[in-house]
């Protein structure tokens, strides 16, 4: 009993950290997503546009501000991922841990039975 509370502790705790890396990647998906919808939609607005020297300029630097924004995101998201992935893991062997702790609780058990 003494050992699977902290296993189930840190099981809960891996569990968290799943979710929560799993909502922010979703997060950074979605804002990724929309960053590249802005860039596309600039893009064509200055394409399709003849604008003044100082609009263009303009949008020429929030285009770059947008795709460095995009990129870093992009960066953001790919450690997300990673961290996701070490988190289920460590779920993984946290389960396994428990699974062998039952195992051995079951088997001391029938020890003391017989």
């Amino acid at each position: 009993q003494a050992t699977l509370k902290p296993l189930k502790m840190e099981l809960d705790e891996a569990w968290k950290m799943v979710a929560t890396a799993h909502d922010k990647q979703e997060k950074d998906s979605e804002t990724l997503k929309n960053l590249k919808e802005d860039i596309s939609n600039l893009t064509k607005t200055t394409s399709q546009q003849p604008e003044s020297s100082e609009d263009h300029h303009d949008l020429i630097i929030m285009v770059q501000d947008l795709t460095n924004e995009r990129d870093q995101l992009e960066t953001m998201v790919e450690g997300l991922k990673e961290k996701l992935n070490q988190a289920v893991t460590t779920h993984q062997e946290l389960q396994e841990q428990r699974e062998k702790a039952f195992q051995n609780i079951s088997q001391l058990q029938q020890e003391l039975q017989v």
